[in-house]
């Protein structure tokens, strides 16, 4: 938490002090927006990255663009390589739902879009 004091002049000409408290929160959980799944081992995995170890739950989707589910994994150490059954999938933009679960907290559900590049 960081905190600033900030003075100013009244419009009745009297000094005063405004003491502001900020707290800057810090995600749980970081989700890349693209990957690059060439071998080069840069970015060749789609998967969260967690601020803690606390992960007691995991399960990761990702969707094609009809719904059906390309990718399906309950460990948050393994991603996805951006390959359905073994084959390279084109580039593009594909729907994601993560769910998971840290100790001491309720399930979390984050969704969104990941965008292959080749």
């Amino acid at each position: 938490m960081s905190q600033r004091t900030i003075k100013f002049k009244a419009t009745n000409k009297i000094p005063a002090n405004l003491n502001l408290s900020l707290a800057q929160t810090q995600s749980d959980i970081y989700l890349p927006n693209a990957f690059s799944p060439n071998g080069d081992n840069i970015n060749d995995f789609f998967m969260p990255i967690f601020n803690c170890d606390a992960v007691t739950f995991f399960n990761l989707q990702i969707f094609d663009r009809w719904g059906n589910i390309l990718f399906e994994s309950q460990n948050k150490d393994k991603g996805w390589n951006g390959k359905y059954q073994d084959v390279n999938l084109n580039p593009g933009v594909y729907p994601f739902v993560i769910e998971y679960e840290l100790h001491g907290a309720g399930k979390k559900v984050k969704a969104g879009e990941i965008t292959l590049v080749r």
